[in-house]
């Protein structure tokens, strides 16, 4: 396993992994970082799958009814 954490292979010349530790200066991202965005992802896109739903049925419907489009109420329903 050291030969595939060798410096040489993953780091460019006259750095070592000490270097690399977070310190007062440098700061990396951490996974936790994601604790809030990932679910509210996951939520806007449930929310963006219901509404394009429910709003597309209701679109289709209104543009049936008055513009006389039933070309686009077979060809949406059927998807």
């Amino acid at each position: 396993m050291d030969k595939f954490w060798n410096p040489d292979v993953w780091l460019p010349p006259n750095v070592t992994w000490a270097d690399l530790e977070p310190n007062d200066k440098i700061a990396y991202a951490d996974h936790r970082h994601l604790a809030i965005p990932l679910p509210f992802a996951i939520v806007f896109l449930g929310v963006r799958f219901v509404l394009e739903r429910l709003v597309e049925i209701v679109w289709v419907r209104f543009f049936v009814r008055y513009f006389s489009l039933r070309f686009l109420y077979y060809e949406i329903c059927t998807l």
